[in-house]
């Protein structure tokens, strides 16, 4: 057979392609990069909701706004308060919502018991449950700044917190079309428990543009004591009003629902009347929820969409993965019941190899084998088996293969030299030189055991069978890519192929 040499010209104009990723790897990437992005941005969004902090039962010389009244401006660094006495009026507060099992439960309560409330949203929540939102703003209710996950306002850096407050304002902005200026601090209860610290970092975030509102009596129903507890702490001592703390989100508010159809007829028995946030503090409505640009209306929109966007394709990933993950386990599941099917039915065929065995030749194609090429070669003149021969074509190796072949001397081996024309090429070579009956392929760095020869013919013998495919063991198993290239060979050569005989 007459050797052909490569074209060096065809190589040069190949070898480029080789170093510039195709189109598709660009839009491999590109997909990756929003993939990565969304599930950023949807983790930080979903930022577990916590629970408001307890306060501390009594008031000492530490806490600036010991018996202040609950709804507070800026002065400076200062808090002050804003409101007058309540007198028998209640403002009913809920935070951490909107949540769409309990909130919309919350809110049927208070419009078939004539109650106005204000809920202090949380940004992301609002942002994946619009519609809630609007609603509770329809229904007559106010909305207050619960910051965009639920994040301290009282600790980390001041762009932070800003960005949190900023970020549940532009949502509320796009679903609303009016800003909220009631704030309150996640894990806030009441004055009380407000230390000099705190002072300081809540009078730096609120400024002139927000009133903070804390609370005067803290239902404590986060912590699921029961009805009876959350209408107690909920309850005023005297005849005197004021805020109720409660909770519409970050957990099950069953008891709250419950609590609430209790606490609001027992409180207009005492003589109590329930207000919205903004007249107890005597503020208008304009000046704590004033109307927005069309300019920020259409910007708080477009983030408050691209949160749902981030929530929708996270949701479709999560059943795109778990879709996959059902078909993997289902596949697995059905490989291994028919691999160990063919398995045992390939054992009742098997004979006891005592027939004839046919003629066999063992064609290794080599390129630049010279680390393992010895080892190869011996392996295969080792086998137990009556008549075979050995073909080693060497496909233009560089580095001494074909003398590391030649120089072992084996009767059962032949060495042919080609030019390199590839894997491909060497193999036909190999079979057109081969006269006998059946022929084995091997690669340059496969060792056989000395029974692998005669145990792949063993099948040959029954005349359904044209084919055989041994069963390849990954040596170097020891490193963590030997492992990989191990469970690779165990699925595609061993499982695999008995699943589809």
């Amino acid at each position: 057979m007459a050797p052909r040499a490569a074209d060096p010209r065809r190589r040069r104009r190949i070898s480029p392609r080789v170093w510039s990723p195709p189109g598709h790897w660009r839009l491999l990437a590109f997909c990756l990069f929003v993939v990565l992005v969304v599930l950023t941005f949807q983790g930080i969004a979903a930022h577990t909701i916590g629970a408001t902090g307890e306060p501390h039962d009594q008031t000492s010389a530490a806490a600036p706004l010991a018996r202040a009244r609950p709804i507070l401006a800026a002065r400076g660094n200062r808090l002050t308060p804003i409101e007058r006495a309540p007198g028998r009026r209640i403002a009913l507060t809920f935070d951490d919502g909107p949540d769409p099992r309990w909130t919309p439960k919350i809110a049927a309560v208070l419009r078939a018991s004539h109650a106005p409330a204000t809920f202090f949203v949380v940004g992301s929540q609002a942002a994946r449950y619009p519609d809630i939102v609007r609603g509770l703003v329809r229904a007559g209710n106010e909305l207050g700044n619960h910051t965009f996950t639920h994040s301290a306002l009282t600790s980390g850096p001041v762009w932070q917190r800003r960005l949190q407050i900023q970020l549940t304002e532009a949502v509320l902005a796009g679903i609303t079309g009016r800003y909220a200026r009631f704030l309150r601090p996640p894990y806030s209860a009441t004055p009380d428990a407000v230390t000099p610290d705190q002072e300081r970092a809540l009078a730096q975030l609120a400024g002139r543009r927000y009133y903070i509102a804390l609370a005067d009596y803290d239902s404590q129903d986060w912590q699921r004591h029961g009805v009876a507890s959350i209408v107690a702490h909920a309850t005023p001592r005297g005849r005197s009003g004021g805020v109720i703390m409660l909770h519409d989100g970050g957990g099950n508010r069953s008891q709250t629902v419950a609590a609430l159809r209790e606490l609001i007829p027992r409180l207009r028995a005492r003589g109590f009347h329930f207000v919205p946030l903004s007249q107890l503090a005597g503020l208008s409505a304009s000046a704590v929820a004033p109307a927005t640009s069309g300019f920020e209306r259409s910007r708080g929109y477009a983030f408050e969409l691209s949160v749902r966007v981030a929530f929708g394709l996270t949701a479709v990933f999560a059943a795109v993965l778990l879709a996959i993950g059902v078909l993997v386990a289902g596949r697995a599941l059905l490989l291994l019941a028919l691999a160990t099917h063919q398995t045992r039915t390939s054992r009742r065929r098997r004979g006891n190899g005592s027939g004839r065995l046919p003629s066999v030749t063992i064609v290794v194609p080599a390129y630049n084998e010279a680390v393992g090429i010895e080892r190869t070669v011996r392996s295969l003149a080792a086998s137990e088996y009556p008549d075979y021969e050995v073909v080693v074509v060497d496909d233009g190796s560089t580095d001494g293969t074909p003398a590391i072949v030649a120089g072992l001397g084996l009767d059962r081996v032949h060495l042919v030299r080609q030019d390199n024309a590839g894997k491909a090429t060497a193999l036909n070579t190999g079979i057109e030189l081969s006269e006998a009956e059946v022929v084995v392929m091997v690669d340059g760095d496969t060792q056989f055991e000395p029974q692998t020869l005669r145990r792949l013919m063993e099948p040959l013998a029954d005349p359904d069978v044209g084919a055989v495919s041994g069963n390849t063991k990954v040596g170097n198993r020891g490193r963590l890519l030997g492992r990989w290239q191990h469970i690779e060979y165990v699925v595609g050569f061993n499982l695999d192929r008995r699943m589809y005989e």
